[in-house]
């Protein structure tokens, strides 16, 4: 359930942002940025879950720019049928993305990809438990004596 909801955030992430950038700046259809948006959002989840626990947070967001250049530009060109002022609009939109990336890497790490890896271990692992040992005491004479009276 949490890899649904991960997926969620990072579509409404990439809807918000394109809808912003592709929408209100260049004037582009809902309907067309909804389309780019699922397509965008479903190649770069797939490749933050298999790059992420491999890469580092900064080398993830590298990657993710690149992908997110290369996906909006290839896909801006067949939706939404705009060439000339398309190469700025889809560098406007993988930075942003890619600055988003920073926060949404943190979320998934801490909550999803973790979360899945906490069932492997035991529940204490790090703490060593150690019992204290000492002599038994024996009730003396003296405290039997008090307790008849």
């Amino acid at each position: 359930m949490k890899y649904i909801g991960a997926f969620f955030l990072k579509f409404l992430i990439t809807l918000f942002t394109l809808w912003i950038v592709l929408g209100f700046i260049y004037g582009n259809l809902f309907s067309s940025i909804f389309l780019l948006s699922v397509i965008i959002a479903t190649i770069t989840y797939i490749g933050d879950l298999f790059t992420l626990p491999r890469l580092s947070s900064q080398a993830a967001i590298i990657s993710d720019f690149i992908l997110y250049w290369i996906v909006l530009w290839l896909a801006s060109i067949t939706i939404i049928n705009e060439v000339y002022s398309i190469t700025i609009a889809t560098l406007i939109s993988a930075i942003s993305l890619s600055l988003s990336e920073i926060y949404f890497h943190h979320y998934m790490l801490d909550d999803v990809i973790r979360q899945k890896k906490m069932g492997e271990i035991a529940y204490f692992p790090t703490h060593r438990f150690q019992t204290e040992t000492s002599e038994e005491i024996t009730p003396s004479e003296n405290d039997d004596d008090s307790n008849k009276e």
